[in-house]
């Protein structure tokens, strides 16, 4: 099993492999809210479409040592060819590592401004495809909150005071 999770982590890695350390490490916590604050041209919005395609496609993989099974001979060596650059299968390396992924529906991104929010819906289209964004995408103005009750995959573009409101409340 060690083989295998020191396999799995290596491919991820391969996959995510155009951002950085710091970006790696954003798009790997899947677990709970991330404040990404950086300047313009960083890379925000890209650490937040691979963050958004990680916690769909692959879940926790990343992070936990727990597989839906047993992996097989071939698995491992899917995982080895992957990583040489034999097969660049992203569908085939989700069914083997994928593990507690995270339903589209559940997850808000939120952004300062429309053309953002229009952006990441566009990027994550291109990278996802529509079918796996599933149900509504919307961009809304800034609206109150009295508690996050998020239906569909869905960017806010609102205020930086909602924004301060938002975390006070997380």
């Amino acid at each position: 099993m060690e083989q295998f999770t020191a396999l799995k982590r290596k491919a991820l890695e391969k996959y995510f492999s155009r951002m950085n350390d710091q970006q790696r490490k954003a798009v790997f916590k899947i677990k709970g809210p991330l404040l990404i604050l950086a300047g313009a041209g960083s890379g925000k919005t890209t650490v937040l479409v691979n963050r958004i395609a990680n916690m769909i496609y692959f879940g926790n993989a990343y992070n936990t040592e727990q597989t839906y099974g047993t992996p097989s001979e071939q698995d491992i060596q899917f995982l080895k060819d992957y990583i040489d650059g034999k097969t660049n299968d992203a569908s085939t390396l989700a069914d083997i590592v994928a593990y507690d992924c995270i339903k589209p529906w559940s997850i808000l991104a939120i952004t300062f401004t429309n053309k953002a929010a229009g952006e990441l819906k566009e990027r994550l289209a291109g990278m996802l495809g529509e079918a796996a964004l599933q149900r509504r995408l919307s961009t809304q103005p800034a609206q109150g909150y009295s508690g996050v009750n998020v239906t569909s995959l869905d960017f806010q573009a609102v205020s930086p005071y909602m924004i301060q409101t938002i975390l006070r409340e997380l």
